[in-house]
């Protein structure tokens, strides 16, 4: 028995190993980047029915797997006051989430059934802003950005913008402006529409 499976294995040979390495190798990629596809779904839909692609969510609605800059487009809160108000540097990686910002500057551990702390800060500085907005400017535009997060950014009315822009409001003043030149067929695309917003900036 022993012998016959020397022979079978000397039978194998490196191309038969080469293609059998490489089947489980993409059979590991396909689960991989499926469980990733099904994640995804699921966070999009979860964004969609709480209100945090159209500016209606509730502050609870806030997890652990999101992002500062996410949030800050969300609720239309400046980025760099969020930042400021929570005291700390700028994230060097925008995809850094709460989940782990809370463990790299220690905000503490969240008890049994609590979201992390940080969570918590997040929120009162959102509802502080909301209460007391403040204008903190910007540097520069990014296609990331909507025009209510431009709007609160720089104190221009957000009507200002999508007047000078000549796009309809409804339903708009939270879509990025990448998506927002596309979904409009807008003249140059993306870059002009940044342009031409930031020719009203520059008015101001």
């Amino acid at each position: 028995m022993n012998e016959q499976r020397r022979k079978k294995l000397r039978h194998f040979t490196w191309p038969r190993w080469l293609t059998v390495s490489l089947m489980v190798a993409g059979l590991g990629l396909v689960i991989i980047f499926g469980m990733r596809s099904v994640r995804s779904f699921r966070e999009v839909l979860y964004l969609q029915q709480e209100g945090l692609n159209d500016g209606t969510a509730d502050i609870s609605a806030i997890r652990g797997w999101m992002t500062v800059r996410y949030i800050s487009l969300a609720y239309a809160v400046p980025e760099s006051y969020m930042w400021e108000q929570l005291g700390l540097p700028p994230a060097r990686d925008p995809h850094t989430t709460l989940d782990e910002l809370n463990r790299q500057y220690n905000f503490g551990r969240p008890t049994e059934g609590q979201p992390p702390p940080i969570l918590n800060l997040i929120g009162q500085v959102i509802f502080d802003y909301q209460a007391n907005p403040v204008a903190p400017g910007l540097d520069r535009l990014a296609p990331w950005m909507n025009l209510q997060y431009i709007a609160n950014s720089t104190g221009i009315p957000v009507e200002e913008l999508f007047a000078a822009v000549g796009i309809d409001p409804t339903d708009n003043a939270f879509v990025p402006l990448d998506t927002l030149a596309q979904e409009n067929n807008y003249r140059g695309g993306t870059r002009q529409l940044m342009e031409d917003v930031q020719t009203v900036l520059d008015g101001r």
